[in-house]
């Protein structure tokens, strides 16, 4: 009997990649509703919840995950970052603090805005690199 090679995802590794995809989702739904309120947070969980049943019926165990996505998904890093200092000089740092229940402030702003979903993109490409089915998800 063969063994699978590494780049041919197992049944545990789905397993694994469905926990780590509702856990980190869960993570981000409550800190969505503590840091903005519960409306952004109910648009996040209908964007997971719709990219997470596309990531289901369109994975499959057998292929490879990640060498044709990989040059794609990472030229979203530098089209994030011109988009946050286009939100940043374009003075949503005020608008945001007039309309949030939270004192925005430049430093907070940045964590939020432009560290956060860099890190989950670094994350994401990282995760399709190591052939993991959750790297599709994050490409979803």
């Amino acid at each position: 009997m063969l063994e699978p090679s590494p780049r041919t995802p197992t049944e545990p590794q789905k397993l694994a990649s469905i926990l780590t995809i509702v856990a980190c989702t869960l993570t981000i739904f409550a800190a969505t509703i503590v840091l903005v309120g519960l409306g952004p947070a109910l648009l996040f969980a209908a964007i997971s919840i719709v990219a997470f049943a596309a990531w289901l019926l369109t994975t499959k165990l057998s292929e490879d995950t990640g060498s044709s996505i990989l040059s794609v998904y990472l030229l979203v890093l530098p089209l994030l970052l011109a988009l946050s200092a286009a939100r940043y000089s374009g003075g949503w740092v005020p608008l945001l603090e007039a309309h949030q229940a939270i004192a925005f402030t430049d430093a907070n702003w940045f964590v939020l805005v432009v560290c956060a979903p860099v890190t989950l993109t670094l994350l994401g490409g990282y995760l399709i690199s190591i052939h993991m089915l959750a790297g599709k998800f994050a490409a979803w």
